[in-house]
């Protein structure tokens, strides 16, 4: 089989899903970030949330624009945002039966769905898949340039 591990693919696990755990485990990072604004030295230190959210969030960006490559992601449009008083735009993504943003470029021309609000069922579903699992088998993805 060409590119990810096989033993991974014959675990049935999904590309989607991985990039789902990954996202939720980035969001996670940025409450925990929050809440611990203060903290300067150890396992939750602030400067080591934040280099492993931007390599979740990196991680994620090419995952996604790999999966538009292969035809495997879907651009539906752009939503926007009100974050602490600034309007930011976000491009829409659909990647099997889960639904990703990543900030928009510039250059984009796609069409405007309106205001982004999330949904309490969004916070609901409990993904079966670690995030060291997940995180390895993106990489892996990315790697390869292909499933």
């Amino acid at each position: 089989m060409n590119g990810i591990n096989s033993e991974i693919i014959n675990e049935g696990v999904d590309v989607a899903e991985a990039l789902f755990t990954l996202n939720r485990a980035a969001k996670r990072l940025n409450r925990l970030l929050w809440y611990n604004k203060k903290m300067s030295n150890g396992k939750c230190a602030q400067h080591k949330l934040i280099k492993l959210q931007q390599k979740y969030y990196s991680l994620k960006e090419d995952v996604i624009a790999n999966l538009v490559d292969n035809g495997l992601a879907e651009v539906i449009g752009i939503h926007s945002k009100e974050v602490y008083g600034n309007r930011t735009y976000f491009t829409y993504y659909r990647v099997g039966n889960y639904k990703f943003h990543l900030p928009t470029k510039t250059n984009e021309d796609l069409p405007y769905l309106g205001e982004y609000f999330k949904y309490n069922s969004e916070y609901n579903y409990k993904s079966p898949m670690r995030i060291t699992k997940a995180e390895y088998l993106l990489e892996s993805f990315v790697k390869e340039g292909s499933i």
